[in-house]
């Protein structure tokens, strides 16, 4: 979860505002201002998955929405999943059923986390795809992901791009 946070804080959100802000420093006109506040709100959008860009040959009127988006939607499970954990302790005081419990969250975790990284690299030949790859990159640091999910290669080569 770190890694998605540091990959959402400082490669999409820092990075475009800085680009935002010196698109606003540069001039006056409204209508300027206005482009680089809708680039920066695609970009901030597209770089977070929140919409998946059409594929080349699709018109925009093809994209999809957010509730389909099935990047998007792996990734807020595995934020219900980490917040359910975390409350684990207010429903069980058994050590068997925590250990019950505990089983199944990674189990659950394990899936979803395979899930995301075969999504993920699937979306590689996207418009999106030098996002992704720091993406990845921020997820797969140490490569413990990509075999778990038995992506190495795949992953190893989306990130020579």
């Amino acid at each position: 979860m770190d890694n998605l946070q540091h990959y959402l804080q400082a490669d999409v959100l820092e990075t475009n505002f800085s680009r935002l802000m010196e698109a606003v420093n540069k001039t006056n006109d409204f209508e300027k201002l206005k482009k680089a506040h809708a680039n920066f709100l695609a970009d901030v959008l597209s770089q977070s998955f929140l919409t998946v860009m059409p594929e080349d040959g699709e018109s925009a009127s093809d994209t999809i929405d957010c509730i389909n988006n099935p990047v998007l939607n792996n990734i807020v499970e595995l934020l219900r999943l980490g917040h359910s954990f975390c409350r684990l302790s207010e429903y069980t005081s058994d050590a068997d059923d925590e250990d019950y419990y505990i089983r199944g969250y990674s189990e659950r975790f394990n899936k979803l986390v395979k899930q995301l990284m075969q999504l993920l690299v699937s979306l590689r030949e996207r418009p999106c795809g030098v996002y992704l790859a720091r993406l990845l990159m921020r997820l797969d640091y140490n490569r413990w992901l990509s075999a778990e999910a038995q992506l190495t290669q795949s992953v190893t080569n989306m990130l020579r791009y």
